[in-house]
This record gives C-alpha cells, sequence and structure tokens, in this order.
C-alpha cells in the first residue's frame, strides 16, 4: 500500500527496525514477540507491506497473493513489475490499513 495510506495506530514504542543487504528495504518488528508486523519494501520504495495479521479487522475488502522467485530477485522483480505497480495503484484508489503491534 502507497506510505501515505499506512498509519501506526498502537504499539509504535515496540517496533524496532532491522535492515540488510543494501539496506532499502526497512524490515520492523515487534520488540516483545518478534514478529515482522511491516516493512517498506526494496521492490517498492514508496510502499508498505503488512503484515495480514498486523491489520485492523474491517480495513481492507481482501488480500490477493503472487508467487515469486526470490532466489532470482532481479529477474523476478522485472517479470512482476506491472503487476507490482497495478497493486499499489489499487490501494491508492482508497484502501487503507492500521498496523497493530504487540
Amino acid at each position: 500500500m502507497p506510505k501515505d495510506k499506512f498509519k501506526i495506530t498502537m504499539g509504535s514504542e515496540f517496533l524496532s527496525t532491522y535492515t540488510f543487504n543494501t539496506g532499502q528495504a526497512k524490515h520492523t518488528f515487534c520488540s516483545v514477540c518478534g514478529v515482522q508486523a511491516f516493512y517498506y519494501p526494496r521492490s517498492n520504495p514508496d510502499g508498505v507491506s503488512v503484515a495480514p495479521y498486523c491489520i485492523s479487522s474491517g480495513t481492507i475488502k481482501g488480500v490477493k497473493t503472487e508467487t515469486f522467485n526470490g532466489q532470482d530477485w532481479e529477474a523476478e522483480m522485472e517479470r512482476k513489475k506491472e503487476v507490482m505497480e497495478a497493486m499499489s495503484k489499487k490501494a491508492e484508489a482508497g484502501a487503507t490499513a492500521e498496523s497493530r503491534s504487540k
């Protein structure tokens, strides 16, 4: 979803961020239970990927999943570019999610 549609409503004091490799993706975890609540993906730097179990009920209509070949990340991103852009545009059309930590 677009960053400007993302809002943390509670538990921000329990969040920790981790980066690795290129440092572009920012993975955010609950420092109490260890679950990854959301992250700012390298593949979509203007978006946020929120774990479904961290979304308040009633804030989304559905979840769509796509298979992804992570072993060949760069090539797979090229193949999935249009899919990723379409998902962000659908989110921009009005979907919002509230993330809860803990």
